[in-house]
């Protein structure tokens, strides 16, 4: 197998697994670069689920939190629904401070760690494993509504936010949307 490296279009490349010193691998008309040890890490962090919710709690606690907080007080008895919420990890420092937490999101599999890992931490939460346009016992309960790394991924945006609407309490509350870092660094390179 060579190693030298090849023109391969843009639209090709769908996949890149980085390991060790420049060798580039096909795979069923799939493109692998195996690179330096530096990307282990990233790749660590998606193999183990347990790893990748403490770091988004910790994120969560130190960089959600005070954002939202300076437009909303996040009080005890707080309802606060995350849309999308993988493993739940997002939801941890808001059910330590002493707020309801419910996390959807499509996946059975996160939604079965996130039930796991809050046991581990003794923390209180409900996770429900659907398609947030499927809910419909869940309208106007939540104060406050997050999605990280989701909207993205949302096809009818306009839809999900009438529905997130239609999930806050009669009496408003708010949705707070972060959108993948690189997404939106994809569009404005685009853009430029």
């Amino acid at each position: 197998m060579s190693t030298q490296k090849q023109s391969i279009p843009y639209y090709f490349c769908t996949f890149a697994l980085q390991i060790h010193q420049s060798a580039i691998h096909w795979c069923q008309g799939l493109i692998f670069v195996i690179a330096t040890d530096k990307y282990n890490v990233m790749q660590e962090r998606q193999l183990n689920r347990r790893q990748y919710f403490k770091e988004l709690a910790v994120t969560s606690k130190k960089y959600f939190i005070p954002y939202i907080q300076q437009y909303k007080n996040i009080c005890k008895g707080m309802n606060v629904l995350e849309i999308g919420c993988g493993d739940g990890g997002n939801l941890l420092p808001f059910s330590q401070m002493g707020c309801h937490v419910t996390g959807c999101d499509m996946a059975e599999c996160r939604i079965k760690d996130a039930q796991r890992f809050f046991d581990e931490e003794n923390a209180e939460g409900r996770f429900i494993a659907s398609d947030v346009f499927l809910l419909k016992d869940l309208e106007h309960q939540f104060d406050l509504i997050i999605c990280h790394d989701v909207i993205e991924h949302i096809m009818d945006k306009k839809d999900f936010i009438h529905k997130c609407k239609s999930l806050l309490n009669s009496g408003g509350g708010d949705i707070y949307v972060v959108p993948c870092m690189a997404d939106a660094f994809r569009r404005t390179s685009a853009n430029l």
